[in-house]
């Protein structure tokens, strides 16, 4: 299973985001209200990485996708996509796509549409900016 995924330019506070994996394709711009998801997915990558359970929420206003990753017994990682019209609790929400692999196949195409993201020239009003501690741990530890 090949995992893609791309961060498109922000603008205005929406974040174009494009997911594909094994004949799955997600196209999505999400919005950086209530949390930066960007900052999410970098503390639940990090998470995924140290052996814990994490969870990004992809904020569409008011549909949301969710990520979740979760390590398994045999060292893989489970990789979810789950999708709700209005914020709810995990056990209501669809399960779209679902994957397991090793870190390799499921992390490392998001640090790296991460590491392109953070190289990205754009202004506060347009998406969040990362600080440069952020961008330093960015660049240190995902870098691959």
């Amino acid at each position: 299973m090949k995992l893609e995924c791309k961060f498109g330019k922000p603008h205005d506070g929406w974040l174009p985001v494009s997911l594909n994996a094994g004949g799955f394709s997600l196209e999505i711009d999400v919005s950086d209200v209530p949390v930066d998801p960007i900052y999410v997915l970098i503390s639940s990558l990090y998470r995924a990485l140290s052996g814990l359970d994490s969870e990004v929420w992809w904020h569409l206003e008011p549909a949301s996708y969710y990520f979740y990753f979760e390590p398994e017994e045999t060292g893989e990682l489970k990789f979810t996509i789950a999708f709700a019209e209005e914020n709810v609790t995990r056990n209501h929400r669809e399960i779209v796509f679902e994957t397991s692999g090793s870190k390799a196949e499921i992390i490392l195409p998001l640090w790296r549409a991460i590491q392109e993201f953070v190289s990205y020239s754009y202004k506060e009003p347009d998406w969040p900016l990362l600080s440069s501690q952020q961008k330093v741990f960015v660049n240190k530890n995902l870098s691959a």
